[in-house]
C-alpha cells in the first residue's frame, strides 16, 4: 500500500506578469511550489487587478498577496527584493519560488542574500522539501542538491513542471508596499510588436544562417514562420560559421531561455528539457532536422 507523503511547508511564489496577464512560466512555478505544501502567491504591480483575479482562480493556491503600487509596475528586481523580504519577515514561508527566467533570476538571489541563504537555481525536479535536482555543465550532468537552509529560495525550469490549471478560489490579502529602493531607475520598455511569440513560448523555432546569403533572403524565414503559426523566426548572423546543425542550436540556446517547442533528434541537448524542431532555410531548399 502506498502512503501519501504529508507536506508541512508553506511556499510563496513570486509571480511574473505584465499588469494584465500572468506569464505562463509563473503557472509552472505554482505547480512546483505545491509540492512543498500550502501555496501563497505574490502579485505586485500597478493596476494589476486582472492578474490578481487570474491568480486567485489557480488550482492549489490558498492565498493571493496583492500589492498595487507604482514602484512595482515595471517589475524592478531591486524594488521586489525589499518587498519579498518584508513579507518573509512577517509570514515565515519555508520556500520562496519563482520561475527561472530573467525576472526570477534577478529577484530570488537578491532576496536569498538578505537571509544568508544559497539560492537553488534552475530546478528540474523536486525530491522532497529539501532535495532538488538541477542540471549543470550545459545539461551533461545532473546535480542532486540538499539544502540545510531554514528558508529555501528556488527558481524552477518552467518546462519541467506542468502549468497550474484553473479551479481554485483563493483569498486575496492586500499587503503594504515597501517603497522605492533607490538603487535603479526605469527608463523605458522596448517591446516587440511583431505579434510573434517569444523564444521561450514558441511552438516552433525557425532559424536561418549563412546559407541565406544576404539579408533580403531572410524574408523567406519570416514568411514561413507566419504560415506555421505560433512560431518564432530567429535571424542569426550571416557571417557566423554554421557548419553543423549543432552550431545552429548552440546559437539558439545561448539566449539562456528555456524553450517549449516540439521536437527533433537532439536528445543530447536535453538540458533545455524540451524537444526542438529546427527549420533551416537556404535559398534553394527547406529541410527539417
Amino acid at each position: 500500500m502506498k502512503v501519501a507523503r504529508q507536506l508541512f511547508g508553506k511556499a510563496l511564489v513570486v509571480l511574473e506578469h505584465n499588469n494584465a496577464k500572468l506569464n505562463p512560466s509563473s503557472l509552472s512555478a505554482v505547480s512546483a511550489a505545491s509540492k512543498f505544501g500550502d501555496v501563497s502567491v505574490l502579485v505586485a504591480g500597478k493596476g494589476c487587478k486582472a492578474v490578481v483575479d487570474e491568480a486567485s482562480k489557480l488550482s492549489g493556491v490558498q492565498n493571493v498577496l496583492q500589492v498595487d503600487s507604482e514602484e512595482y509596475g515595471t517589475l524592478s528586481p531591486e524594488n521586489f527584493t525589499t518587498l519579498v523580504k518584508n513579507i518573509q519577515d512577517a509570514k515565515s514561508y519555508s520556500h520562496i519560488v519563482s520561475s527561472h527566467n530573467a525576472f526570477g533570476k534577478s529577484v530570488i538571489p537578491r532576496v536569498a542574500a538578505k537571509f544568508g541563504s544559497m539560492p537553488i537555481a534552475d530546478v528540474i525536479s523536486i525530491q522532497d522539501e529539501s532535495t532538488f535536482v538541477r542540471s549543470s555543465y550545459a545539461g551533461n550532468a545532473l546535480q542532486k542538491v540538499k539544502s540545510t537552509d531554514s528558508v529555501k529560495f528556488v527558481t524552477i525550469r518552467p518546462t519541467s513542471f506542468d502549468k497550474a490549471a484553473d479551479g481554485g478560489s483563493a483569498a486575496v490579502e492586500e499587503v503594504a508596499a515597501a517603497g522605492e529602493s533607490g538603487l535603479s531607475k526605469w527608463i523605458a520598455d522596448e517591446v516587440d510588436t511583431s505579434g510573434k511569440p517569444d523564444l521561450g513560448s514558441a511552438r516552433v523555432v525557425i532559424s536561418g544562417g549563412r546559407g541565406l546569403k544576404n539579408g533580403d533572403n531572410f524574408k523567406m524565414l519570416y514568411d514561413l514562420a507566419d504560415k506555421i503559426g505560433n512560431c518564432a523566426g530567429m535571424k542569426l548572423p550571416i557571417k557566423c560559421p554554421l557548419l553543423q546543425l549543432e552550431q545552429h542550436v548552440l546559437l539558439l540556446i545561448q539566449t539562456g531561455l528555456p524553450m517549449t517547442c516540439k521536437l527533433a533528434k537532439l536528445e543530447r541537448l536535453w538540458h533545455l528539457n524540451c524537444t526542438l524542431l529546427l527549420v533551416c532555410l537556404v535559398p534553394s531548399s527547406i529541410w527539417l532536422a
